[in-house]
């Protein structure tokens, strides 16, 4: 997730000089005489004793010159220059790069040159103000107009694009300010810049912010911009005075008013990614950075106006956990630093900060066990120097706060996310600038938070879609199922977030405790109510990363049981597996009717309505839910099929569900295979490295299978889907086995069949769900790997040489990852193959394996042919992906999703008999 910042501060002029007699200064102003707009007549407007450094002339400076420090006295040597102007208050302007002003004090006794010119003579200098070169002017200056300007109701703005120079005499000199001169930038790699009129454009591509010693957190920029446009209104008035400087009495000028308003539009649309593994330990981060720079010059002629603007990053993070973030973050304000000046008194009070928030939007993504606080800002750092001396300096900082945690237990994870977006400020100018006796230097300045918004707070709130207040049969299901969606603040639906169900009353269950969103936000449950007469009800809500329940998310779910069952309840499960000769499915006991179940299965046939009298499994008695392996069908044959289960009095039975077996003999697979000879391996990573779910490292022995030596491509999938007849949408059976409606997905229906998007056929197959992967192994023959062959696999096998990841511990040469991969998925096996000639097993697509996960199964997991445990939330997910660093690519590292999730992260390779 994120920030940024930028900068706001233009130019101010003011000047008082103390050595001026005040007494001596009413008396001249008591008979001057005045045009309409305050200038006094018949006096110049600038000091006539100046001295313009031109291309032939030089000078060089004895020391470094200190910024804004009026009393020091400075060597200067000249060169070329005109022998009659060097003398006691002349004022040198060189007007070469960001200018300068300097004030001689003395010069040698004697001088002379050749041809009127003199070199190499040494002259005493202080440096000059605005003050020593205007006397009697009024000077505008306003920029080519930006969106800040437009929206902005200060009564004071200037005509945009003009720089006017008003003398005493009545003369106008007006210029017009087209695009502002960059002759200078220099950023990081992965920041690229250009301008635009005169809006400054960075654009951002993997660009890397930071990474900790030990790389267990990294923070990077995918792609995103900023646009800055700064604008500047400057009207200021000088009248003349007489005073002494440096023991030099010379004519000045004092600044009588000023208007000013730096006009800011800073547009910011980044995606972040921050990745955090800290097996433990906290990530604790406090890091500021310039990650670039850029000098925009005003000469005018008449004044030289620079402003320089330090890109920077400030970075907070506070985490413990492995997670991963990706907000989208979307900022556009305007902003306005106005200042008015009478010409007597200068403090905070002048400084005034106008705000406009133009849009403010966000779409994040959350995934892993964490807490985590962070804040990133990105922001231009801005100073303005007027002939070299820093005047005005300030920055805009856009900020996005993010605030997440998450809990995981045994599989299940609660999470919430608050993040706000807003604007702060900081603003000052150094009034010594226009001043020489350091005794009177001050600073006003002004800081603080514009705005603070809280955008985006997820999850948020909780809707019943139906199954409220419903009338059923006590000791059955519902007729219709629980439906609860999800939001965030924004009403977006939030997917992969559990729904808690909770009995209040009747004492009825329901099939799951807890359910998780789908895409859709919805989460579905069945209710079987209580087997009792009367009202009963239930509690749904939602829990947090501190797995306290989220205060407005609780709803009440009402119904009413009519009488009593003695039949069994039974729900049929899809059929989620078919191939050409078998399937499998099961049921879900939600009353036994009063009685002990003695059996219980699936029966089917050919006919409608299947009966215990046809073809039937029998697996097993008692009142859990089961599983059911079909065998011995014909291939290309349409079956029904219903689960039942038997008490001491009757048979119930469940809804029936309809399927069709394959053709035979099209189902050999035909990529290629890899044998992996069987052998014993350390299993997992040891104590203090890796995550918790990898402990303890133990010994496991495999037997001997064959696996895919590549991941299974979209071509070969697609051809899958074709063979088998699925739905347009990448369904069979109303089971998702490919989610064509992603835009990520690789594969689409065209109206007749199932195509690749063009140069992608050989690009690891995604949008695959867990039972789409299972699907397609079993149709040829196969099946995805156990979680412990996997592993065996991607160590190498017998041959493995102990590396971290899947072939080497050069990560580059054998995957692609979130370093390298550009944010895509590339060709299988472009990357070098691990020791048993397998590629991409670490990298470019995570892969399913068979095993539900449980974060504790390495304490109990059989020593030989593990097969995982019996239920989960998720199934295992191991390999890393494109979109994830090198720790998550290890070989060790574990992983989940529910099993009809599907991502374009997610792939599979299948295993076979050896």
């Amino acid at each position: 997730m994120k920030k940024i910042k930028l900068l706001a501060l233009f130019v101010i002029m003011f000047i008082a000089i103390n050595s001026c007699k005040k007494d001596d200064e009413k008396q001249d102003n008591n008979q001057v005489e005045m045009t309409e707009n305050g200038l006094v007549k018949d006096v110049e407007p600038m000091q006539q004793d100046t001295i313009i450094v031109n291309s032939t002339m030089n000078y060089t400076v004895n020391q470094p010159v200190n910024q804004n420090d009026f009393t020091t006295t400075y060597e200067l040597t000249l060169n070329n220059f005109p022998t009659n102007k060097v003398k006691k208050g002349a004022v040198i302007v060189d007007n070469t790069g960001k200018g300068r002003i300097w004030i001689i004090t003395n010069t040698p006794n004697s001088h002379t040159g050749q041809n009127n010119k003199l070199s190499g003579v040494t002259v005493s200098a202080f440096l000059g103000s605005l003050a020593s070169l205007y006397k009697n002017v009024i000077i505008e200056l306003a920029t080519p107009e930006n969106r800040a300007k437009t929206a902005s109701n200060n009564p004071n703005k200037l005509e945009s694009g003009k720089f006017k120079f008003i003398t005493a005499n009545g003369t106008s000199t007006e210029l017009n300010i087209n695009n502002i001169n960059i002759p200078e930038y220099q950023f990081n790699n992965g920041i690229s810049f250009s301008t635009n009129s005169n809006t400054v454009n960075l654009t951002f591509n993997n660009f890397h912010i930071y990474s900790n010693a030990n790389n267990t957190l990294n923070v990077t920029i995918p792609n995103g911009t900023i646009k800055i446009n700064n604008g500047l209104d400057l009207k200021m008035k000088y009248n003349p005075i007489e005073g002494v400087i440096g023991g030099v009495t010379m004519s000045l000028g004092a600044l009588k008013n000023l208007k000013t308003s730096l006009y800011t539009a800073i547009d910011t649309d980044l995606n972040l990614n921050l990745q955090a593994t800290t097996a433990g330990n906290y990530n604790i981060v406090d890091e500021e950075a310039t990650l670039g720079h850029y000098t925009k010059l005003i000469p005018l002629g008449y004044i030289i106006l620079s402003v320089d603007v330090k890109l920077k990053s400030k970075l907070n993070v506070n985490t413990n956990a492995q997670l991963n973030v990706t907000p989208h973050i979307i900022n556009k304000n305007n902003y306005e630093t106005r200042i008015n000046y009478d010409g007597e008194h200068l403090s905070n009070s002048n400084m005034n900060i106008f705000h406009q928030n133009v849009e403010s939007n966000l779409q994040t993504s959350v995934t892993g066990g964490f807490g985590l606080s962070q804040r990133l800002d990105i922001y231009p750092e801005v100073e303005v120097y007027i002939y070299g001396l820093i005047g005005p300096s300030g920055k805009i900082i856009p900020f996005e706060n993010f605030n997440a945690n998450a809990h995981l237990n045994n599989g299940l994870v609660t999470w919430d996310e608050n993040i706000s977006l807003g604007l702060d400020y900081y603003a000052s100018m150094d009034i010594s600038l226009f001043h020489y006796d350091q005794q009177t230097q001050s600073l006003i300045n002004s800081s603080g938070n514009l705005f603070e918004t809280t955008i985006y707070q997820s999850p948020s709130q909780t809707e019943v879609i139906s199954g409220d207040n419903q009338t059923g049969m006590g000791g059955t299901p519902l007729s219709s199922p629980i439906k609860i969606k999800v939001t965030d603040n924004l009403n977006n639906a939030i997917s992969q977030t559990p729904v808690f169900f909770e009995i209040v009353s009747g004492g009825g269950s329901i099939d799951n405790n807890y359910v998780y969103t789908n895409s859709n936000g919805i989460a579905e449950a069945n209710w079987t109510l209580g087997n009792i007469a009367g009202a009963q009800s239930l509690k749904i809500y939602l829990k947090d990363g501190n797995e306290a329940i989220i205060s407005g998310t609780e709803k009440i779910i009402n119904a009413t049981a009519t009488g009593l069952s003695t039949i069994p309840v039974v729900e049929t499960s899809s059929v989620v597996v078919v191939s050409n000769t078998s399937a499998t499915s099961g049921g879900t006991i939600y009353s036994d009717g009063g009685s002990n179940i003695v059996t219980k299965g699936v029966c089917w046939s050919i006919s409608p309505n299947p009966t215990i009298l046809d073809a039937h499994t029998n697996d097993g008695s008692g009142s859990i839910a089961y599983g059911s392996t079909i065998t011995g069908l014909q291939p290309n044959t349409t079956y029904y099929l219903r689960a039942y289960a038997t008490n001491n009095t009757d048979t119930g039975y469940g809804d029936e569900e309809q399927f069709t077996t394959f053709s035979g003999g099209q189902n050999t697979f035909t990529g290629q295979t890899v044998l992996v000879n069987g052998g014993t391996f350390t299993m997992g990573s040891p104590s203090g490295t890796g995550n918790s779910g990898e402990h303890p490292q133990h010994s496991v022995t495999v037997s001997s299978f064959r696996i895919s030596k590549y991941e299974i491509t979209n071509q070969q999938y697609a051809d899958y889907m074709n063979a088998i007849g699925a739905d347009a949408n990448g369904s069979v059976g109303g089971v998702e086995y490919l989610d064509t409606n992603d835009t990520d997905c690789q594969i689409s229906h065209n109206g007749s069949s199932f195509v690749v998007d063009a140069g992608k056929e050989n690009y690891p197959v995604i949008e695959v769900s867990w039972y789409g992967a299972k699907a397609y192994s079993e149709y040829y023959g196969g099946r995805l790997p156990t979680e412990a062959e996997w592993e065996f696999a991607a160590r190498g096998g017998n041959s493995s040489n102990g590396y971290t990841h899947s072939g080497s511990n050069t990560i580059d040469d054998i995957a692609w990852y979130y370093t390298n991969s550009g944010s895509a998925t590339h060709t299988v096996g472009t990357k070098n193959a691990n020791e048993l000639g397998l590629h991409d097993m670490s990298g470019n697509v995570w892969e399913w394996c068979n095993d539900w996960y449980d974060s504790n199964y390495y304490s109990s997991s059989p020593s030989n042919n593990p097969q995982g445990p019996n239920s989960g939330v998720g199934r295992v997910v191991r390999g890393g992906g494109w979109y994830d660093n090198a720790y998550y690519c290890r070989v060790a590292n574990r992983n989940y999703g529910s099993p009809a999730y599907a991502n374009p992260t997610l792939g599979f390779r299948p295993v076979f008999l050896p």
